[in-house]
């Protein structure tokens, strides 16, 4: 899960990013520009939108386990499945055409995901495809489904000769700013904000029908509280020390009472909200029907929000991300697809496919992956890499 930084291409994309000009080659000048300068120009973007990093606050889910005697067959928590046997390994598709200029042949790295929720080693990619579904979702509702739709398919073409990771931090970056910049001529309630709603503790979430109809009180309950558009993700557990039995907050990896750093999930059903409104009435509404209704304040980056949040969501046979309000499937019925993302070749602009060692006298090289998208791009001899 890395967070955005971007490599310049050669061409100008200006359109593409709020009028930011690109004009030097990769090497030479940061895909952003100068940060210090795009800070001033763009204050309210957070740092995890100019400079892509590990969150390492995730790693954290990593490593907890269930307490068993919490463990409920009708709720799970992403990455506690099986993964496939080719899961997170490093792959190989270039271009073997042999009308490059220099006569070799192009080779990209990329590692292999399997985007399922259950997969303990793709369910970072799950999450990030479901938080750029969400961020299409909220642009399309903030500017309309047109703009938000030719967005995509210029970046598309934009970007199909350079690697697909830059294709999806840039589309994250003008979204990003598509649902900030959307809202300046709008009320105060147009920010995207992050409410969790506390049902009281021993209510059943264990079958199918009772967890609907709580699912469906949770909706009415945000939009009494002032929620009238927003995405409802379910989490069923919360963590707690597991030495003083402390709750752990959210982004907190050491105890605040002990200061342990041993933890584990217990089950304490809640709602989160990030969406479009403006909360009143809580305690009002706490005397009236039972619910904790908390506002954690506006979003500065809601791409990181929602992959915070669906790292450690309950799955199970619900759909983990529902909509509700001026944002639900009936009011806002279409909204674009991201679809398939191509990759040609930055040289000739054939499609990249599969490749292969050829040499049958020694084993291949190692494989080394890196984090620059850039150099995992490499040009080698024909004949020990052909496509297939």
């Amino acid at each position: 899960m890395f967070s955005v930084v971007f490599w310049a291409p050669s061409q100008k994309i200006s359109s593409f990013l709020g009028g930011i000009v690109l004009t030097k080659p990769f090497k030479e000048l940061d895909w952003l520009g100068k940060p210090e300068n795009l800070q001033k120009k763009y204050p309210d973007l957070s740092r995890n939108v100019l400079v892509w990093q590990k969150q390492e606050s995730l790693e954290l889910f990593n490593k907890v386990g269930y307490a068993e005697r919490e463990k409920d067959r009708c709720w799970d928590l992403p990455g506690k499945g099986n993964s496939y046997a080719d899961c997170g390994k490093t792959k190989v598709k270039g271009c073997d055409n042999p009308e490059h200029e220099n006569g070799k042949v192009l080779r990209r790295l990329y590692r292999h995901n399997c985007r399922r929720k259950a997969c303990p080693v793709c369910f970072e990619g799950w999450a990030a495809s479901e938080a750029e579904r969400a961020l299409i979702r909220l642009a399309s509702y903030v500017v309309g489904n047109r703009e938000v739709k030719g967005l995509i398919s210029d970046l598309k073409k934009g970007f199909e000769r350079r690697p697909k990771r830059v294709f999806h931090e840039a589309l994250v970056v003008r979204l990003e700013n598509i649902i900030k910049e959307g809202r300046k001529d709008r009320s105060h309630s147009q920010r995207p904000i992050h409410v969790v709603l506390s049902p009281p503790q021993h209510l059943d979430w264990h079958r199918r029908g009772v967890y609907e109809a709580r699912r469906k009180k949770a909706y009415v309950i945000a939009k009494k509280s002032g929620l009238y558009g927003s995405s409802m993700i379910p989490h069923p557990y919360r963590l707690r020390c597991r030495n003083c039995k402390a709750t752990i907050p959210d982004y907190v990896k050491q105890c605040v009472k002990c200061g342990s750093f041993e933890f584990e999930w217990f089950f304490s059903p809640h709602f989160h909200c990030v969406g479009f409104g403006w909360i009143h009435g809580t305690g009002e509404g706490y005397r009236e029907h039972g619910w904790v209704v908390k506002n954690l304040g506006i979003r500065k980056s809601v791409y990181w929000t929602f992959q915070y949040l669906l790292s450690h969501a309950g799955v199970s046979k619900f759909h983990t991300v529902t909509w509700f309000g001026s944002l639900a499937y009936n009011k806002l019925r279409y909204v674009p697809v991201l679809g398939s993302v191509r990759e040609l070749c930055p040289e000739c602009g054939s499609v990249l496919r599969p490749m292969k060692w050829c040499l049958v006298d020694r084993p291949p090289p190692e494989l080394i992956y890196s984090r620059d998208p850039y150099k995992n791009d490499s040009w080698e001899d024909p004949s020990e890499w052909r496509c297939f």
